[in-house]
């Protein structure tokens, strides 16, 4: 399978040759449902990184609230052992 830069750089190699107003018909077509799949492919990995990303900002998040909820809870049990 085609890395994600590979197929949007053959996504505008189609964009330019169909461009060409000297394209016959059956390859305009073809080029056409050529480029339709390759936008479908694109649109599905970047909707898969997207995803991904949005778990790893859960996820930091996540992290982030342990981290301020510790540091917090320490000094709770900090201030009950001052005796006034």
């Amino acid at each position: 399978m085609a890395k994600f830069e590979e197929k949007l750089k053959r996504l505008e190699e189609i964009v330019e040759t169909l461009s060409s107003p000297e394209l016959e018909l059956d390859t305009s077509l073809k080029l056409f449902e050529e480029g339709v799949k390759l936008v479908r492919e694109l649109n599905s990995e970047l909707k898969d990184a997207r995803g991904k990303v949005i778990e790893f900002q859960k996820y930091l998040e996540e992290i982030e609230e342990d981290g301020q909820e510790n540091a917090h809870g320490d000094e709770n049990e900090n201030d009950e052992d001052v005796p006034f």
